[in-house]
């Protein structure tokens, strides 16, 4: 009888390095997703502080009345030139100061008929306006801002009404969801916003003949504003693209009554600046969206997808160990079965 020794084979080892590089780069891909969208988009997604931006509004037909000569100026044309500098020195993490210088001027003359200054405190997250950092509008810093100033949330506009802030009037007026838009090609909110006379400035000893009363004799009065103002918004970023303002202003006596028409504007974007405007959502839009959304969406699946393959290269090893263990050894003759093979052996 002979002694028959047994050989059996070893598992095949797993690839330990593979599957740790699996798992390691996938458990990375996921921390990542959430910290894309908010630690990572909260500190790229703000407004900033260098910002410069001119933007010109004309008007048309425009009237006005020329205070010199005394008289209506009618069919005009009149231009408005909007300039925005953001002041950094003044500036910080939360915060972001910008100074607008707006001026209204008849083209054919050049004679300025209305200047403005102000100075805006904004938070660089929700776009919303801060009383601080010197905000002021003419210069006169006890003017309360409130709601959003000329940036609405970035990335975050949705269908419906905003507070918006117009330095003209010192308040906010509500702006009305009007409906979905395409301008130059970009989809945009319209929103409307309706500013109801107020009060802008006040005048004493006015002559009569100025409001259509008695010439002989001298009155008070009050200059009021009133206005619609049709802004469309790329939602995505929060830039306006586009705007169109009609503008009102007349003269009212202290009794309430409105004596004369002093200034009515109807003023459009002018199409190079729509079109500036258009590009500047538009990329600011798919940047904002690639970073809270189609970023941390891939970087999840792509996780995901890393850590099924490190699994799935561990779950076939483990297959192949257990398939080489279920494998039954030969068996081993005996009695009379050993004896007759030890003689067709020696056979």
């Amino acid at each position: 009888m002979k002694c028959v020794t047994m050989l059996t084979m070893s598992p095949r080892p797993t690839n330990t390095l593979v599957v740790t590089v699996l798992c390691a780069l996938g458990g990375f891909a996921l921390a990542l997703a959430p910290l894309l969208r908010g630690y990572i988009a909260d500190r790229l997604v703000v407004i900033p502080v260098n910002q410069y931006s001119k933007v010109t509004l004309v008007g048309e037909n425009a009237r006005y009345l020329d205070i010199g000569r005394m008289a209506m100026v009618e069919g005009a044309s009149v231009v408005v030139t909007a300039t925005v500098r953001g002041a950094p020195d003044s500036s910080n993490a939360r915060t972001a100061v910008w100074d607008s210088f707006i001026v209204v001027e008849d083209a054919e003359t050049g004679a300025d008929l209305r200047v403005s200054l102000w100075r805006m405190a904004i938070d660089r997250k929700t776009g919303e306006l801060r009383n601080c950092c010197g905000a002021a509008v003419d210069n006169d810093l006890t003017v309360p801002q409130y709601g959003l100033g000329p940036l609405w949330p970035l990335g975050d506009v949705h269908k419906r009404d905003y507070a918006i802030y117009d330095p003209g009037t010192r308040r906010t007026w509500p702006a009305r969801f009007d409906g979905v838009e395409r301008i130059d090609g970009v989809s945009t909110y319209r929103f409307v916003q309706h500013i109801k006379p107020t009060r802008a400035a006040e005048y004493t000893q006015l002559p009569g003949a100025l409001l259509g009363l008695d010439d002989a004799k001298r009155y008070d009065a009050e200059l009021t504003s009133e206005a619609r103002v049709t802004v469309w918004v790329e939602p995505r970023s929060g830039v306006p693209v586009d705007t169109r303002q009609h503008v009102v202003s007349r003269l009212r006596t202290k009794d309430g009554v409105d004596r004369r028409t002093v200034a009515e504007f109807d003023l459009r974007m002018v199409e190079r600046d729509r079109r500036a405007g258009v590009r500047t959502a538009d990329e600011a839009g798919a940047k904002i969206v690639l970073v809270r959304t189609t970023g941390p969406l891939i970087s999840l699946v792509v996780g995901l997808l890393l850590l099924g393959a490190g699994l799935s290269v561990v779950a076939r090893r483990r297959g192949d160990h257990i398939a080489t263990d279920l494998v039954p050894p030969p068996a081993i003759p005996t009695g009379a079965e050993a004896e007759g093979s030890d003689r067709r052996q020696d056979a």
